[in-house]
């Protein structure tokens, strides 16, 4: 387990090594540092390597670690792998616990607080050809592999010869062209309800580019030939724009944690496949360049139109040629045992974000202004629950968002930057879950955050943090610690109706069950 420390306020990685002997320092790094060696006794061997000397040996050298300090000595040798190595003793002294099933160190010290470790390959190095070539040479254990990223498509493996039949059966319903007609009256038409006394809203068409005009032009043909549209002659007017074509929201997984195979429909246009109720027309209106038209289907921006099509799809699965709604071959996957859904990658009971996504997180520029930190923060935040202490990690950045702030991107920032994106490109994986097992949650508050995670079995379900106000600074740290569990605590979708357990590391949070005020 690696964690992030500071000595005399220079960050370095360390490696926390519970077998070792000695806490060691890498003699490349004691100039940075700048330490003063003394004259070190005896010689230190590793598995894979000859006993070497001690260099020197740096006595009582401030470490920190979190918001704990501690002083330790140091036993400086040649390491090639790492930069230091914390053996038990450190842990012992500052009394920290290793919890490696979240990846964190609890410290238990007079400020309480977990500390989230990294992952890294230990044995990362850059060679060049001359170097590994002298390594084979030298007859020293040599390989050479060449590492292939493949992306998960929407569809990777055989569909079974049962789904197969299926879809035979099923195909006059798998057009890969909408029909050219209006759908039917079904008992789930939009329905447009308006308050008393309100007056019909009329507003100008937006200005647009050309090449807007030419795509308005293009899409009116299409819709008038369908019989999406007609014209109209209303009160109502809106105006019309475009916007780009965006997936939803998840949480939708968090049944699926039995579930071995998985498919995918997406149907063609939905909305369109859906009337407007017969009389609520004309309150669809909308008004272009071109005149002015009024839509016989749902379309895109109507309150309520959402709740419309999920009421429509809670009657579809078994009933997709009744109703006449024709869905897009190409764009669904059936039977899958891994399937790329809404930004996230789900298999069997575990669920990760769509590398995609992460390579565009992973790429993103330093921001220059708010509206790129808010357009960075938006893609981040949409993947919190996989970042343990995200609102603590976020908490620089987020500061900058405040109207009472001036834009001033310190190194702060950046570092909470650059550690955010480490968080999301390690590819954390979450296990989905299982409403028949008793549930973990364990909480933690900092000076500035709350945060805790949810687990089953050990495995991290959902890690959820956010920040605390001004006023909530000023509690008391047991304060601090019941108001992280009263805060994980409104996760009730999840703990409702189940058995689970709060882990604190505050005992005083205990006594609230009996305290009688």
């Amino acid at each position: 387990m690696f964690v992030d420390v500071k000595i005399h306020g220079k960050p370095i990685c360390a490696i926390i090594d519970t077998g070792a002997t000695h806490n060691y320092l890498a003699s490349a790094q004691v100039e940075r540092l700048g330490l003063v060696l003394e004259k070190g006794v005896g010689r230190v061997k590793a598995i894979n390597s000859a006993a070497q000397p001690i260099a020197g040996v740096a006595k009582s050298v401030l470490i920190k670690v979190g918001p704990l300090e501690s002083k330790t000595n140091l036993s400086v040798v040649v390491m090639d792998d790492f930069k230091l190595i914390l053996r038990l003793d450190f842990l012992r002294d500052t009394r920290t616990a290793v919890l490696p099933h979240v990846d964190s160190l609890m410290m238990m010290g007079a400020k309480p607080c977990v500390i989230p470790t990294l992952t890294r390959w230990t044995g990362e190095r850059n060679l060049s050809a001359m170097q590994f070539e002298k390594g084979c040479k030298r007859s020293e254990p040599s390989y050479m592999c060449i590492l292939c990223f493949d992306e998960i498509e929407e569809a990777s493996g055989p569909i079974p010869s049962v789904i197969k039949k299926l879809l035979k059966e099923f195909e006059d319903v798998m057009s890969d062209e909408l029909l050219r007609k209006l759908p039917p009256k079904r008992a789930v038409d939009h329905k447009i309800e308006l308050v008393p006394g309100t007056k019909p809203p009329a507003r100008a068409p937006y200005r647009m580019t050309q090449p807007e005009l030419v795509e308005l032009r293009k899409q009116l043909k299409d819709m008038l030939e369908s019989g999406i549209i007609k014209p109209a002659k209303s009160p109502y007017r809106a105006p019309v724009l475009f916007w780009k074509k965006a997936y939803g929201s998840l949480h939708c997984f968090d049944r699926l944690s039995q579930v071995k195979h998985f498919t995918k429909i997406d149907l063609r246009s939905g909305y369109w496949q859906v009337r407007i109720k017969e009389g609520d027309e004309a309150k669809t209106t909308v008004v272009t360049r071109y005149g002015a038209f009024e839509f016989l289907v749902m379309h895109f921006g109507l309150t309520n139109a959402p709740t419309t099509f999920c009421m429509l799809m809670n009657q579809v699965l078994a009933r997709l040629r009744e109703y006449e709604l024709y869905a897009k071959v190409s764009k669904c996957s059936f039977a899958q045992e891994t399937i790329n859904f809404l930004g996230h990658i789900v298999e069997r009971g575990r669920i990760r974000m769509d590398p995609k996504k992460v390579q565009t997180i992973e790429e993103w520029q330093p921001p220059s202004d708010v509206h790129d930190l808010r357009s960075f923060l938006g893609l981040v935040n949409y993947y919190r629950r996989f970042v343990k202490g995200y609102s603590e990690i976020a908490r620089p950045m987020t500061d900058l968002l405040k109207k009472t702030e001036i834009w001033n991107w310190t190194p702060q920032c950046q570092v909470s930057l650059d550690n955010l994106k480490r968080a999301i490109v390690t590819d954390p994986v979450l296990a989905l879950p299982d409403m028949s097992k008793p549930f973990v949650v364990e909480t933690d508050a900092s000076d500035f955050s709350l945060g805790g995670v949810l687990m089953q079995d050990g495995h991290p379900i959902a890690f959820e943090s956010r920040k605390l106000k001004d006023v909530e600074r000023h509690y008391s740290v047991h304060e601090k610690e019941l108001l992280a569990v009263v805060h994980y605590l409104r996760l009730r979708h999840y703990l409702l109706g189940s058995l689970f357990m709060v882990k604190t590391d505050n005992t005083a949070v205990s006594h609230f069950m009996c305290s009688r005020s």
